[in-house]
């Protein structure tokens, strides 16, 4: 059984820093090392859309349809407990602190380091200017400046409008809501030509969100594009069979 979050613990881990936020005891950062251990499992992943290659076993692969694709794309994480109440308190609780803890994570792949390394510009996908007000900031861009502070631009490509959040939508409708909503900026477009790209983002669910991005890139003629993401998502039936195939 997964032990219940604590909201005084959040609290009291944002002030003496001593509070595993899964289990409640005594840790030296944001999870314990027992709750790391348990939690932090890893996985082959598919190199365009990082789902989990045993999970492909209940069904194709999720960018079998993409019309738009990276070059790579890697995922840390599966978006299952605690990680994805972690990343719900960094993404809508203004929970900022779990930024470095995330970055250090990241950056201990790898081939996520790696990637990093070899690119040239690294990009946060954008939130819009409402999205910003309400957040506080953009997470992506949290990530992307303590992973890689003197390649990330959080103004190459921009959101030109604000639509509806893309966790509220199934994946046909977040394909359509995205339609033309990122747009290079026109005097800095020519500074990524033919440069390597890193696009970095919290949670990948369909994929829509990177597809558009990717559209808008490859029309501006960089050489690469690859994709940094904490989490991925599954679903149920995914979920079931890595849960079947841990337990084997």
């Amino acid at each position: 059984m997964q032990p219940e979050w604590n909201n005084s613990g959040q609290k009291n881990f944002l002030m003496t820093r001593t509070l595993c936020l899964a289990c409640q005891l005594w840790a030296p950062d944001v999870l314990c090392d027992n709750c790391l251990n348990e939690f932090y499992v890893t996985y082959s992943r598919c190199t365009i859309c990082a789902l989990p290659l045993m999970a492909q076993l209940a069904g194709h692969c999720d960018c079998t349809d993409w019309k738009h694709r990276p070059n790579k794309s890697h995922a840390l994480l599966n978006y299952s407990y605690p990680w994805n109440q972690l990343i719900s308190q960094f993404k809508y609780q203004r929970n900022v602190n779990l930024a470095p803890f995330f970055s250090r994570l990241l950056m201990q792949n790898n081939s996520i380091k790696a990637q990093l390394e070899q690119a040239d510009f690294v990009l946060p996908v954008p939130l819009s200017k409402k999205r910003i007000q309400q957040r506080g900031y953009n997470q992506s861009f949290e990530l992307a400046k303590k992973m890689a502070p003197q390649k990330s631009y959080p103004d190459i490509i921009l959101r030109t409008h604000h639509v509806a959040a893309q966790a509220t939508l199934n994946r046909e409708q977040r394909l359509k809501n995205l339609t033309h909503v990122f747009q290079l900026d026109p005097f800095k477009t020519r500074l990524i030509k033919q440069k390597k790209i890193v696009l970095v983002d919290d949670v990948l669910t369909t994929g829509a969100t990177i597809q558009a991005m990717c559209a808008t890139l490859q029309n501006a003629d960089v050489a690469e594009i690859s994709v940094v993401v904490l989490a991925r998502t599954l679903t149920i039936q995914q979920e079931t069979l890595l849960s079947l195939v841990a337990i084997k």
